[in-house]
């Protein structure tokens, strides 16, 4: 779908995962990584530069690659653990767990300039574990939950790539029709 309507992004995505990089971000992360990640790395390992800003997957997030989701991790893990910062004060719902700006079972997978895409191994009460949520770095909006799962907003993306419910911009970024980070 991507190889026949946004050449861009087809292009910018990587080859699979190494066994190495996959046995690294699962040392570096202390839970178990849900299989449809691990699969999903297994087909790409990110995008392209996704750092740089020079290639996007849509509605300019980039897909994180094995390396990249350690490093984030690690990064927001590691600030949580010194400042203590509390959670978002825009995020009203009991299906994230909200005591703390970053949770040790979070998993981010795609980033935009520091908001990113994160697998919640660690859901609020009313939350479902896999679920996929929006992540705000400034905590300037309510974090929300986007999927029930990996693999159901991997479907979900398909289909919307797959019906043409996008558009594309000059330079060859995709934007969704439907809301999805």
């Amino acid at each position: 779908m991507l190889r026949e309507h946004a050449h861009t992004v087809y292009n910018a995505l990587r080859p699979p995962a190494t066994d190495s990089a996959i046995t690294n971000l699962s040392a570096e992360i202390p839970c178990q990584l849900p299989s449809s990640l691990l699969q999903s790395l297994q087909v790409h390992d990110g995008i392209e530069d996704s750092r740089s800003g020079a290639h996007r997957l849509f509605d300019n997030m980039a897909l994180l690659t094995a390396e990249e989701i350690a490093s984030t991790w690690r990064m927001q893990w590691n600030l949580q653990c010194e400042c203590d910062f509390g959670g978002c004060h825009f995020t009203q719902t009991r299906s994230l767990k909200n005591d703390a700006r970053w949770r040790r079972n979070w998993i981010p997978i795609m980033d935009c300039e520091g908001d990113h895409l994160v697998l919640d191994l660690d859901p609020g009460p009313t939350g479902k574990h896999g679920q996929v949520f929006a992540w705000y770095n400034y905590g300037s909006r309510p974090m929300r939950v986007v999927a029930e799962s990996l693999r159901h907003w991997l479907h979900v993306v398909a289909d919307e790539l797959q019906h043409r419910r996008f558009t594309l911009d000059e330079w060859g970024h995709i934007s969704l029709n439907k809301r999805l980070t």
